[in-house]
């Protein structure tokens, strides 16, 4: 069969689920991954509450590698301090196992799932979508490209031209269990790096270690290891680029952008998983509307439109988050140590129980506060000094 409703091009988190939920609409679906499945990929592997919630199935438990209830964050200056939570805000994942789940999901739906192939053209015509592969000519009515930041879908259709980039330098070591202090808890170091931070991950028997920044030097990474002072042997560190949100074009006649690809990527904490899953559905939804009323370019230009409502508001604060914190980590983060509520609020927005907005007002809130109570506590010590 070379004649689909919908092609679907990359089989990541956004891709496969693009595909999944299309199947289950009753389209039929190719689903292209220039990758023989499982490939590896680097990431972090977070996958948060709201992408599980968002996902709308459980993930079968032996990809669960750790199950994160907490947070220890420290700067150069400001030591660490923990904010645990009751209720779990994140699992940790290999993305080889998990990608390769989500794309054996779609299969299970009804997708055909094509793996080892390289889409290399892509030709947008009155009537239907050209796809080229280096093997074969498709056609379908509509065409997702979820294939990464480099995306074919985008540079062949004329998406997404302009695209900011932050890199990542990752490594891992296998320990033993009785090494990780406690695999409930991912470690954050700010100010390591501007616009960025450094993360350590537990995974099972291994650690997940990095840097990511748009400003990040390989100089940077390497010294941020020796600082952890770990005494482990760390594997050659290997990088990654991830998009950087910025307000676009994610959909034209016949064609969407969904996950990695649209620059569905929030700059704060470097999550895209759940953005890429969220994307993923709202294509699905797109593609049934447009082949059920056969107006493509209307249609497509809703989910363009749904995306910067349902999406790119929260990617836009996180975005300004990142700015305004990159300005003081000590004086930020002082604020998170002093005050539980802020760091739970923290908490509340990587597992989806609160937005960037909900988070910016209690900051406006609580910070007078603070800061009242450190005045305060100055002027005391000034009154006793003179006494």
């Amino acid at each position: 069969m070379n004649r689909y409703d919908v092609v679907v091009v990359g089989a990541g988190p956004a891709g496969a689920t693009a595909a999944r939920r299309c199947s289950l609409f009753g389209l039929s679906t190719l689903l292209i991954e220039a990758k023989k499945l499982p490939r590896h990929k680097l990431c972090g592997g977070a996958v948060t509450e709201k992408a599980l919630a968002e996902l709308g199935f459980a993930l079968d438990h032996d990809l669960i590698e750790s199950e994160i209830y907490g947070v220890t964050v420290s700067t150069t200056k400001v030591p660490p301090f923990t904010t645990r939570s009751n209720r779990r805000i994140m699992v940790l994942v290999s993305r080889d196992k998990f990608d390769h789940f989500l794309a054996n999901k779609a299969a299970d739906a009804g997708a055909e799932v094509l793996d080892g192939e390289r889409v290399v053209g892509v030709r947008v015509n009155n009537e239907d979508v050209s796809i080229k592969t280096d093997g074969r000519e498709i056609h379908s009515k509509i065409v997702i490209g979820a294939d990464g930041i480099n995306s074919t879908v985008a540079r062949e259709t004329g998406l997404r031209e302009r695209v900011r980039k932050a890199l990542c330098m990752v490594t891992e070591v296998n320990v033993d269990v009785a090494q990780i202090t406690d695999p409930r808890l991912i470690r954050l170091y700010f100010g390591v790096v501007k616009n960025g931070y450094g993360w350590i991950f537990p995974k099972r028997y291994r650690l997940n270690i990095g840097v990511g920044s748009p400003h990040l030097r390989s100089q940077v990474f390497h010294e941020f290891i020796g600082r952890l002072d770990l005494g482990l042997d760390f594997s050659k560190p290997m990088a990654y680029h991830t998009p950087i949100w910025r307000k676009g074009e994610f959909a034209t006649k016949r064609t969407m952008l969904a996950g990695d690809a649209a620059g569905f990527v929030d700059a704060f904490t470097g999550e895209g998983i759940c953005y890429a899953i969220k994307s993923g559905r709202l294509c699905a939804e797109t593609a049934l509307e447009a082949v059920a009323s056969g107006e493509y370019c209307s249609t497509l230009k809703n989910y363009a439109r749904r995306c910067c409502q349902e999406i790119g508001a929260e990617l836009r604060l996180a975005y300004w988050m990142n700015k305004i914190m990159s300005l003081n980590y000590d004086w930020c983060l002082g604020i998170g140590r002093g005050d539980p509520t802020v760091a739970n609020k923290f908490l509340d927005v990587i597992r989806g129980n609160a937005t960037y907005k909900e988070l910016l007002q209690h900051l406006m809130v609580r910070v007078p506060v603070m800061e009242l109570k450190h005045l305060s506590s100055r002027f005391g010590k000034q009154k006793a000094t003179f006494k």
